[in-house]
């Protein structure tokens, strides 16, 4: 069994592009709604000889208030290395180990995602762990407080990573004021204060079969595979969860500028935007455009910079689609002096945007041969990465359960194929994205500074 703690940079940097834009559906599909309301999603894709079940729960740092900030994080905690009411951690453990079941959870601002894989010939005993793991949970004192003060090391420890801590404070600049804003890790003097009772209360309120979506992909056998799921998940008790409406992050009124100093060597600057939320139509191009500016051999945005006074800077790009909101953070390390340049020249090569050539097409008939097809590029790159993606069941099972769970499952893939909405993106969509995201749109600029050589450790 696999259960490896989870890096903070899963909280911070893995929620960026989640779900896929066009899960291509296999033939053999299969969708029911059990009773008491949780969705499964049955997909057979003969392969490697592996079953994939992954249990979206509609939960993240989105549904805390100020009074329960970091309880979704213990929860993770606990579906990893907690004990259930029947089960020690260490028995199920070792159980998962006897059966070859993987096993993994992880959160963000919108979702909790339960993961397991094993052979298809364990899928009903891989089943009834994932069950008993997701609503058994036990909530014992003393590995509640074990759980408490990994997560406070764990706190403590990104504040020393400069990666992670400048895209956490750009997200919450972004998203202040909106449920977003709060951080995925939670508040510590909330987490210290966690009580189980409070946990308790806290999930069987949202731990519940209508605030879930179960989907299994891989060599199995569907029929039996339904067996299974109605089998031990269809007594499971109806419960309504709490009714929850989020509205839109609201831009900038104002450029937000923050600076921070950490113990480190080089500089690090963070330049934030609003961006398309998961499901937007705007989405699938935005996407394109993050890939023409910072992916690649030779990003748009690398270009810029370097015939800017000759800027060196290490760039990447995250951009993050949330069911209510999306962000683009771009991270620049560069040498401390040359931040504010970096920040300027950046800025002001996005405001122009919408002025930029994204297509041969946009140039005269002589000038073509030599001119640079970026428009063609990222669509080549995004579909083979995003058939590569399908190709692995546990993606796919993944982002299966999160449409789902989303209640966006009936809606994708309609309409035009993948391919001919990246044909539709042209130079003008992607000017127009421009003008919707970057020009006169207020960012956030963070500038993270070494120590004065004195107070260095």
């Amino acid at each position: 069994m696999t259960m490896c703690r989870i890096l903070l940079a899963l909280f911070i940097l893995g929620t960026g592009g989640r779900s896929l834009s066009d899960p291509l559906l296999p033939e053999t599909f299969t969708r029911l709604i059990l009773e008491n309301g949780l969705s499964v999603q049955i997909a057979r894709r003969p392969g490697p000889g592996i079953v994939n079940a992954v249990l979206a729960i509609n939960l993240g740092s989105k549904d805390e208030t100020l009074r329960t900030s970091g309880y979704v994080h213990i929860l993770e905690h606990l579906l990893l290395f907690g004990s259930t009411r029947d089960h020690h951690f260490l028995k199920l453990q070792e159980e998962a180990r006897l059966q070859g079941i993987r096993y993994n959870a992880h959160t963000d601002q919108d979702l909790v995602i339960v993961e397991c894989q094993t052979l298809p010939k364990n899928l009903h005993r891989c089943l009834a762990f994932l069950r008993e793991k997701v609503f058994a949970l036990s909530f014992s004192p003393d590995e509640l407080h074990k759980e408490i003060q990994v997560i406070l090391q764990e706190i403590g420890t990104l504040r020393d990573q400069p990666d992670q801590t400048g895209v956490m404070t750009a997200l919450q600049a972004l998203f202040q004021g909106h449920p977003y804003g709060r951080p995925v890790t939670g508040d510590p003097v909330v987490i210290t204060r966690a009580a189980a009772t409070d946990l308790q209360h806290f999930y069987r309120a949202y731990f519940t079969p209508g605030n879930c979506a179960l989907s299994l992909v891989g060599d199995l056998d569907p029929p039996r595979a339904e067996a299974s799921a109605r089998e031990l998940f269809a007594d499971l008790p109806t419960a309504k969860s709490p009714t929850r409406s989020f509205s839109s992050p609201l831009p900038l009124t104002d450029p937000v500028e923050l600076e921070k100093s950490m113990d480190i060597q080089h500089g690090h600057l963070f330049i934030g935007w609003l961006a398309p939320a998961l499901y937007h139509p705007d989405q699938l191009p935005f996407n394109l455009l993050v890939q023409i500016l910072g992916r690649g051999t030779n990003p748009l945005l690398y270009q810029a910079l370097r015939q800017n006074r000759g800027l060196e800077a290490n760039v990447s790009l995250y951009y993050y689609a949330l069911a209510h909101g999306g962000a683009l953070v771009i991270h620049l390390k560069t040498e401390p002096h040359l931040l504010a340049d970096a920040a300027r020249a950046t800025r002001s090569f996005l405001s122009r945007l919408n002025r930029v050539r994204f297509s041969r097409e946009d140039y005269l008939l002589r000038d073509r041969y030599r001119a640079p097809d970026l428009i063609q590029n990222a669509r080549v790159l995004y579909e083979r990465n995003y058939h590569r993606m399908l190709e692995k069941g546990l993606t796919l099972a993944r982002d299966l359960a999160i449409n789902a769970v989303s209640g966006q499952l009936d809606s994708r893939g309609a309409g035009q194929s993948l391919q001919d909405r990246l044909q539709s993106v042209d130079t003008q969509v992607l000017q127009d994205l421009a003008n919707r995201y970057f020009v006169n749109r207020h960012p956030v600029v963070l500038a993270i500074t070494p120590l004065p050589d004195h107070e260095t450790r």
